[in-house]
């Protein structure tokens, strides 16, 4: 459903003012629950369709609405508990820029350093932050035995006094220090898949750590195996299971360098190994070596799965296969702008002076589709919190459920993006019909992914009830063998 152009009201609910340009000034200290009211007051003024042009007129030019996207609001301190990483419209794969683990969502606008990436967070849910899974480290050092944490830190560039650093709905871009040596990191998302460059200054040793004991609340269990594309390429693939608030959850995770490797070693138990290709255990990782000329681009892409890591290799090559980092961040970005282009904020300098209350806006519907997250795989599976592989026939299925709090939002959501407000109540019902098959409580299962808390999701049912939304709920999902979990063919 389109929305027609409405004005801005200048009585939007607000805390600050937002600012106009990421790469110079600190982030508003806004809060998320500002956004129902946002949006309702916005579309409340004109929920209709658009209607059709009497005549044929002439092509307006596209909005870029991501221009408007602020992701650096709500990262100073408890201020929002957000990071201004890269992920896709309710995107599983949350890349985000780690200054200080166990800091909500793992990055505080504040700090002059960071540590890395990690591949999935869950974004403004409160407590010492959830996931932060599957760190990514570019650096130039070598190893001799498990890399220290301490080493990973960096400190972030500085132009003209600000830090070197900007964001925008998809895509997020640093530049590090590394003890005199330059590295220039820039990543962006597709849905399942985190898609990391890293530019390396100085030619010689490079290295990109990939630390799987790194989480926001305890690791509970994980496992690596390293293989080889046949151009050089490396490839890591395995599971890891974490805990959040009342959950734990398992993901799993395929992952390919994007150039030759000169080495890879990995560590476990036994320490930091050349020549063991497996490992499992609660502390393991890879370090991916490579020889790198001066300014060279070394990436990796890590694609995730609840299903399986055969799933997840799958899902790569239809998410990210051959395609260059330009070319999966403009894909997300066109995504960005469908999602944000729903609703069209006709702002003048009369109501919206500075332009920050239109800023303010388009942020917090970017971070509206933040959560929850696309669970299903690229060929329609997804895994059910009974641990039972489903087909979901004709509906994306959803997960990662914050709704001890956020429950509010989806009266937006069912406004603005009624497709989604549908799937999220038929994946609701999934829920708790796996739950009552299990006979067990909710709290107990192993979740497909880090979630939050479910109690208010009788609320969010209820309403789409008695907005007549036409949920799938007597469609229930085909059960599917074990076996369309199996790995698929060599």
């Amino acid at each position: 459903m389109n929305l027609r152009t409405v004005p801005l009201m200048t009585a939007l609910s607000h805390e600050g003012s937002a600012p106009t340009s990421p790469r110079t000034l600190r982030p508003a200290r806004l809060r998320r629950a500002v956004l129902p009211a946002a949006i309702a007051l916005v579309t409340s003024a004109a929920v209709v369709p658009l209607a059709g042009p009497a005549s044929a007129a002439p092509a307006k030019a596209a909005t870029d609405y991501t221009q408007y996207v602020n992701p650096f609001i709500g990262t100073e301190g408890d201020h929002g508990q957000d990071g201004p990483g890269a992920f896709a419209p309710y995107g599983l794969a949350t890349v985000t820029p780690t200054t200080t683990n166990g800091n909500h969502v793992g990055y505080e606008y504040t700090s002059d350093t960071l540590l890395g990436f990690t591949n999935v967070a869950l974004d403004g849910v409160g407590g010492g932050g959830g996931a932060g899974d599957v760190l990514v480290v570019p650096t130039y050092q070598s190893y001799t035995s498990r890399p220290s944490t301490s080493s990973y830190q960096k400190d972030i560039r500085t132009k003209d006094g600000a830090k070197d650093e900007s964001a925008t709905a998809g895509s997020y871009q640093v530049g590090l220090d590394e003890s005199g040596k330059d590295i220039d990191a820039q990543v962006t998302a597709a849905t399942r898949t985190g898609v990391h460059d890293y530019a390396f200054d100085s030619a010689g040793h490079a290295s990109l750590v990939v630390d799987l004991q790194h989480t926001g609340n305890g690791r509970r269990a994980t496992d690596l195996k390293v293989g080889t594309i046949s151009d050089g390429r490396a490839t890591l693939s395995g599971s890891f299971t974490g805990y959040f608030y009342n959950s734990a959850y398992k993901l799993y995770y395929y992952a390919e360098t994007t150039v030759p490797t000169s080495s890879v070693q990995t560590w476990g138990a036994g320490g930091l190994s050349s020549t063991k290709t497996s490992q499992d255990g609660t502390d393991i990782g890879a370090v991916l070596n490579f020889d790198a000329t001066a300014g060279e681009h070394v990436g990796l892409r890590v694609t995730l799965s609840p299903v399986s890591a055969a799933q997840a290799k799958r899902d790569a090559a239809v998410e990210v296969g051959g395609k260059t980092f330009d070319q999966v961040r403009s894909a997300t970005k066109a995504e960005w702008n469908d999602r944000l282009g729903k609703v069209d904020v006709d702002a003048s300098t009369t109501n919206d002076p500075t332009g920050d209350l239109k800023t303010e806006f388009y942020t917090h519907l970017y971070r509206l589709a933040d959560t929850p997250m696309n669970a299903t795989s690229t060929d329609g599976t997804y895994r059910g919190a009974d641990g039972v592989i489903y087909h979901a026939d004709g509906y994306t299925h959803y997960d990662s459920w914050s709704l001890w709090d956020d429950f509010h939002k989806y009266a937006a959501v069912a406004s603005v993006y009624p497709d989604v407000y549908r799937d999220v109540v038929q994946s609701l019902v999934d829920l708790y019909a796996e739950v009552g098959t299990s006979g067990k409580g909710v709290g107990s299962l192993l979740q497909s992914v880090p979630t939050v808390r479910w109690e208010r999701a009788p609320v969010v049912v209820a309403d789409a009830v008695s907005k007549g939304s036409s949920s799938r709920a007597s469609r229930r999902p085909t059960r599917l063998s074990s076996r369309r979990s199996a790995a698929p063919p060599a």
